[in-house]
This record gives C-alpha cells, structure tokens and sequence, in this order.
C-alpha cells in the first residue's frame, strides 16, 4: 500500500474538514448529550458525496477506496465530530455487499448509503462470541451450488422507541460509576462477624466493581 499524501487527498482533507467544521464540536456534544444522531451532518456529508466515497461509481459512489474514506473519517474527528457510523456502514457493510452482494441487494442498498439517505448496521448473535467475532463458530462449507451454514444464532427482533431513554441523574456519568464503584468496595469491605478475615470476599468485591466498570 502506499501512504504517499497526494494532491488529490490534501484537497478531500480540506473539504471535510470546511464541511464538519461547520458544525463542530458544540453541535456534537448537543447531540451526545440529547442522545440524537448526527442527521444533519450525516446528510451534509453524503450529498457532498463523502459517506459513500468508497462506492464504486455505478452505484452513485465516489469509486474511491477505504484510505479515501479513513481521510474523512480523521477529518471529521479532527473537527470535533467523529461518525463512528462511517466504520460500521460505509467501510465494513458496504464493501461486504460490493465484493459478495447479490446484483439486486447492490442495487438497492449501495445508492442509499452513497446517498447518505441509508445506513447500514450489523449485529454479531452467537450467544458463545459476544461482540468477540474471533470466537465465531459459523461455518459454511460448499455442497453443490449452495453453502449451508452451521452455527447457533440468537434472535434479534427491532423495535423503535417513541420514549427517551433515562438518562443517568449525575451530570458526569464516569463519575457517578467509579462513586458507585467506590461504594461497593467500601460496602464488601466491612468487616462481618458472620465471616472469617480471610474469605476471599475482598477479591469478590473487585471483580464485581471490574464488571460493572466494563
């Protein structure tokens, strides 16, 4: 690969960075805390045609590649908005459907996400992995023209919310976790006549505040 600046990329980092400038890091953190997506940015970035940069042409895309859109990923971070989203629909998702999409699941995915008017997520439901795709057990082996998989799945079922979730009283929500972590230490930790001095409840107590942390 070659990681030589060139012309044509200082020029996509200057029209990032003037767009998502425009909107900063004041406009990121009113969304962060009021728990809304980026729409507006998100759809100024893909009219622009920077959301699907790495789309091929044919399908309304830029025809670029993934260093293209790493350049507007850093751009807009840099600006004090970081899309996370790019990552997840334009990187991962859409060059999965570009290289093994059927012809009709290209054509009616790849113009709405290169449109910006579409995204894409993906959920990882093997009940043994987590979010650890390392540890996946699918496994499909070609019989004939078909290859029919093998794997245990959860099921995931949608359902799109008219109420706000809660949000945490505590201004500071990092802190309000290590102040219920330094509860819980302070709780394990007095002494009880009911238990011997050398119970183990100590190393307990740390590995529950360690969960509740992660």
């Amino acid at each position: 690969m070659d990681f030589t600046t060139t012309d044509e990329h200082r020029a996509l980092r200057a029209a990032v960075a003037d767009i998502a400038g425009r909107f900063g890091n004041d406009y990121y953190t009113r969304k962060a805390e009021a728990r809304e997506f980026t729409g507006e940015l998100w759809a100024t970035m893909g009219k622009h045609g920077y959301v699907g940069i790495n789309i091929p042409e044919e399908f309304g895309g830029g025809g670029a590649g993934l260093v293209e859109l790493a350049i507007v990923c850093e751009e807009t971070a840099a600006a004090g908005c970081p899309l996370l989203l790019l990552l997840v629909s334009s990187a991962i998702s859409g060059e999965v459907i570009v290289t093994y999409g059927t012809s009709d699941q290209k054509r009616r995915w790849l113009p709405r996400l290169a449109a910006g008017s579409g995204k894409i997520v993906f959920a990882v439901t093997e009940p043994d992995a987590g979010s650890n795709t390392h540890r996946l057990s699918t496994v499909a082996t070609r019989d004939g023209d078909g290859r029919p998989a093998r794997a245990e799945n959860l099921h995931l079922r949608l359902r799109r919310s008219r109420r706000r979730p809660r949000r945490c009283p505590h201004r500071h929500r990092r802190r309000h976790r290590r102040r219920h972590a330094v509860a819980v230490r302070r709780r394990h930790r007095r002494p009880r006549p009911d238990r011997p001095a050398d119970s183990g409840l100590g190393r307990v107590a740390g590995a529950a505040v360690h969960a509740h942390l992660r």
